[in-house]
This record gives C-alpha cells, sequence and structure tokens, in this order.
C-alpha cells in the first residue's frame, strides 16, 4: 500500500517553465525506454519512462521495491488514499522522461500531486509514516525511496514543453464521476 510517502525522491527543480534540472552532486545519467513491469502497468502502460544507468538491473530494482511496498502497505490503506498513493508511487518509481538536447531527464512528481495525497487523499496515513520515521522505523521494502518534501518539488504547467513532472493528474476533477 502506497503511501505516496516512501516512494518519492525529491528533485529541486529551478522554475516551472524551465527545463528541469538538478544539482550537479544529484545528478545521474539515465535512458528512456518503455516500461515493461507488472506492478504499475495499469497506470503507466508501456509508455518511456526513466531508469537510471547506476541500475544494472534495468529497472527491475525499482519493480521489485514497488512490488514490496505493495505488498507491505496497500492493504492498510483506505481505499482513497491507496488509489492517490498507487499512482503517485509508480510516477516515482518509473518518472517520465524527457530527452533534451541528447540528454535524458527524469521528471520528479508534480507538486500538485504530492500535495493532494499529502494533505486530501493520506493525511492520516502521511503523518503516521512522518512519525515512524522521526523514530527511525521504516518500511523494510523501502530500499533507496523516501517521502517527498512536496514543497520543493515542481508546479505543473499543462503548456510548458517539455514538461516539469511526471503529472498523475490527481486534481483533475473527472465530470463522469459528479454525483
Amino acid at each position: 500500500m502506497i503511501n505516496s510517502a516512501k516512494f518519492c525522491v525529491i528533485v529541486v527543480l529551478l522554475g516551472i517553465r524551465e527545463l528541469p534540472t538538478v544539482a550537479e552532486e544529484d545528478y545521474e545519467e539515465g535512458y528512456c525506454a518503455p516500461y515493461n513491469g507488472k506492478v504499475c502497468k495499469s497506470f503507466i502502460g508501456s509508455r518511456q519512462v526513466w531508469y537510471s544507468r547506476e541500475d544494472p538491473t534495468g529497472g527491475w530494482e525499482n519493480e521489485k521495491i514497488t512490488t514490496g511496498l505493495w505488498e507491505e502497505m496497500i492493504s492498510e490503506l483506505p481505499t482513497t488514499c491507496r488509489s492517490a498513493a498507487e499512482k503517485l508511487l509508480c510516477a516515482y518509481a518509473f518518472p517520465q522522461c524527457v530527452v533534451e538536447d541528447g540528454s535524458t531527464i527524469k521528471l520528479p512528481l508534480c507538486y500538485e500531486d504530492c500535495v493532494a495525497t499529502h494533505l486530501q487523499f493520506c493525511y492520516n496515513d502521511w503523518v503516521l509514516i512522518e512519525e515512524k520515521k522521526l523514530k527511525k522505523h521504516y518500511f523494510k521494502s523501502r530500499g533507496h525511496f523516501r517521502l517527498p518534501v512536496c514543497e520543493e518539488l515542481p508546479r505543473y504547467d499543462k503548456d510548458s514543453k517539455p514538461l516539469t513532472c511526471s503529472y498523475v493528474g490527481l486534481t483533475e476533477m473527472n465530470i463522469n464521476e459528479i454525483t
């Protein structure tokens, strides 16, 4: 169960309309390739995602961590939180990929999706994870995944080219779901 909280790496971007940039010490070589895992298939399909060149498993390490977090947390989350957390976890584990000037860039989570998960869908669960973190109690399967700091994430701008973040759409209103 994905308390989006555990799966988000923080990448600080410099501006909403600028190409995402990371501090030199945080830069990680990567490449774009279709997602070919199972755990996030319903959210990602086979779109291009970013994979680290430092991961010799070709993304299977993130698949393993995501599967572990799914099993370790999902069953305990309420339905509304679970749905948002699953989407955020998948966007974190397998971020969208942008190719610019021959370089591949992983897009961090979007501020709006992070805040919606934290404050609207999973507030209590997020707080519990933060409290456990302070006590140094971590999920066994978390691997290198970390809880995001929403305020440090870039904001989504649908008109931005290239995109600045891996948008999940948790704040979009679906007219078919209005009662």
